[in-house]
């Protein structure tokens, strides 16, 4: 019997990847609360950092934060 992957929408894909960049918890603790694994949130992650540093050479302003996150993934 095969499994299928989980196909994450955009928005919770961001809700995780501020979470971690919020450090409100662990990687692992935040594996834990959304039900995915911990690789899978550093690859969400590492996408985050390797986008924002080639679209942005300037700050992000706290209130485009979201909006970028949203066109990333």
């Amino acid at each position: 019997m095969s499994r299928t992957r989980k196909n994450h929408p955009a928005g919770f894909k961001a809700k995780v990847v501020l979470s971690t960049l919020r450090d409100d918890a662990s990687v692992s603790e935040l594996a834990l609360r959304y039900g995915v694994h911990a690789t899978v949130i550093h690859r969400w992650k590492n996408l985050w950092n390797y986008t924002v540093h080639l679209k942005c050479s300037t700050r992000i302003k706290a209130h485009n934060l979201q909006a970028l996150i949203l066109q990333i993934f």
